[in-house]
């Protein structure tokens, strides 16, 4: 079996939304409307930084139209 290794920054829900400087409940929304993807582990929520990065990005480019 082979594994590979990633260089993308996985980061908590709680370092996401000290990042962002945003509340848990601004986070959840951004989940279910389906702005932000996570991943859940058990009980906890990942992010990976780069993929939050871009969904922000062509959230605020779709919002300027």
């Amino acid at each position: 079996m082979e594994v590979q290794q990633s260089n993308q920054e996985v980061i908590t829900a709680r370092e996401l939304e000290t990042r962002l400087r945003i509340t848990r409940q601004h986070q959840v929304n951004l989940r279910k409307r389906g702005i932000l993807q996570a991943y859940k582990l058990g009980r906890r929520v990942f992010f990976i930084w780069e993929e939050v990065i871009e969904a922000l990005k062509s959230n605020e480019a779709e919002n300027t139209k």
